[in-house]
């Protein structure tokens, strides 16, 4: 999954932009999923008077809604922005309107202040067909297909957001090398540096390369006394 953070001030065109990419990535057959993070109160899914809006006023942790073209899950608790972004590991992209603390590309929608010195800004939008005044391009509305196309060129897939430093960076450090064309997503020790691969129902878990070699030990350690063990690629199914 590729995730990306689109921001800027307010006004500056930010949903307009993720609604014109949602447009134009479905239709290249892309599965995205977005999310809009709110600065100044709590996010409302559901209408008052609803039975699910009932059911989170009664007091409940997390509802959901199931019906025969959707469903939903509303959390009644705050979530790290690195277990919220899993919840749409099944999406192509990702688009986020706002900044979540997280350590994904961002197009910057101008407005009438200077866009931050930001080494995670890889383009820049406006509402109206200017240049910014950098080197890099400023995007408007009849350039999205462009847009999407460095998206899908120069964003990565989502790094781990552990900041193991294993690869010599935190998680920040090594995307903006990658957007530098320093280095690239497998320089990851996380993803690209262990031995193991853990899903939990279908989801992954990304594991420390500590504890990657941990678990590989005690698997191996179990497994090699018994009958049958040889070396080799080892797959472990486990229900509850």
């Amino acid at each position: 999954m590729k995730a990306i953070e689109i921001v800027g001030k307010s006004k500056s065109g930010k949903t307009t932009l993720i609604e014109a990419l949602i447009k134009e990535l479905t239709e290249r057959n892309l599965k995205v999923g977005a999310i809009k993070k709110s600065f100044h109160h709590n996010v409302e899914y559901d209408k008052e008077g609803k039975d699910t809006y009932k059911m989170e006023k009664a007091g409940a942790s997390i509802t959901g809604g199931f019906s025969k073209n959707s469903a939903f899950i509303c959390y009644r608790y705050p979530l790290h922005p690195r277990e919220f972004i899993k919840e749409f590991s099944e999406v192509n992209i990702l688009l986020i309107e706002g900044e979540m603390g997280l350590a994904v590309p961002k197009v910057y929608c101008l407005g009438s202040d200077p866009a931050p010195d930001d080494p995670l800004i890889f383009a820049y939008f406006s509402l109206e067909e200017h240049k910014s005044g950098r080197n890099e391009k400023t995007f408007s509305l009849k350039d999205t297909g462009e847009l999407c196309e460095l998206i899908l060129e120069r964003v990565p897939d989502t790094l781990p957001q552990l900041n193991c430093g294993k690869c010599g960076y935190d998680c920040t450090g090594l995307l903006t090398r990658i957007l530098g064309d320093e280095a690239s997503i497998k320089d990851c020790k996380v993803l690209y540096g262990t031995k193991s691969r853990v899903k939990i129902n279908g989801k992954p878990v990304e594991l420390m390369p500590f504890l990657d070699e941990m678990f590989v030990n005690i698997v191996k350690g179990f497994l090699s006394p018994l009958k049958g063990y040889s070396k080799g690629k080892i797959h472990i199914d486990i229900e509850e």
